[in-house]
């Protein structure tokens, strides 16, 4: 259905005389003007109080109490709900040029929803400082299929903890090694048991060098192991990591 109003004449009485002033003329056009194509046009409820039963088959301007507009909603056989908006969408290249604060824009490239915010388009997705994980072949790429979020370099290599705080894991605190040589203090307390013959007495008072009864250490026990660094890693996988501006 269109709305096309237009301005009709009607017949005026025989005999009328023109007014000798320009104001009585106008005043005298206007009685006998009237507006038409208005009559499949049932009208729209407008303001912050529901509707009347009666005017349900009319869609709902909804404003709050101040008239600032909310939205526009429709009777769904029990309730006002919000009508359905289909967004703006086109190629990169289509983006508005001259877009207002809030305004939204699918990109069909990229297939992302964004949102113009503070003098550029971003993602309606994440809060500034979010951070996420991004497949893609390069940062390029990722950054492309993500506007308004850049790399974060400073989790570049790094597993992310969070904040405990008071115990040591204070934010941005940073720590820990990939690869990790045991010293002496962080090896388990442990003994290792010596080697021995137990002897015999020979009962020769001339020749009376052995120990009689008792045990001759062979030696000590030796050592073994390379001493190289063990990984610290679990298994793992590379993504770009990206922070929302």
């Amino acid at each position: 259905m269109g709305l096309n109003l237009q301005l009709s004449p009607l017949t005026v009485p025989f005999g009328t005389e023109f007014p000798p002033t320009v104001q009585g003329l106008l005043v005298l056009i206007a009685a006998y003007e009237q507006i038409i194509g208005g009559e499949d046009f049932s009208g729209v409820n407008f303001g912050a109080t529901e509707p009347d039963p009666a005017d349900r088959d009319k869609p709902w301007f909804k404003t709050d109490v101040s008239g600032n507009p909310i939205g526009w909603f429709a009777w769904n056989g029990s309730a006002w709900t919000p009508i359905p908006t289909i967004v703006t969408n086109g190629a990169t290249a289509d983006r508005p040029i001259n877009p207002e604060d809030g305004q939204l824009f699918f990109d069909t490239d990229i297939h992302v929803q964004l949102i113009y915010d503070r003098g550029a388009w971003r993602t309606a997705a994440g809060s500034p400082g979010d951070v996420k994980e991004v497949k893609a072949a390069t940062i390029d790429e990722a950054l492309t299929n993500n506007p308004g979020w850049e790399r974060d370099t400073d989790s570049d290599g790094r597993f992310i903890a969070g904040v405990t705080t008071g115990t040591g894991f204070e934010y941005g605190d940073t720590g820990g090694e990939t690869e990790h040589v045991l010293t002496e203090a962080e090896m388990p307390a442990h003994t290792h048991a010596t080697r021995g013959n137990n002897l015999q007495a020979d009962g020769n008072a001339a020749n009376p060098s052995g120990i009689v009864g008792g045990v001759q250490v062979n030696g000590a026990t030796g050592s073994t192991g390379g001493g190289e660094a063990h990984n610290n890693l679990p298994p793992y996988i590379c993504y770009w990591r990206l922070v929302k501006t």
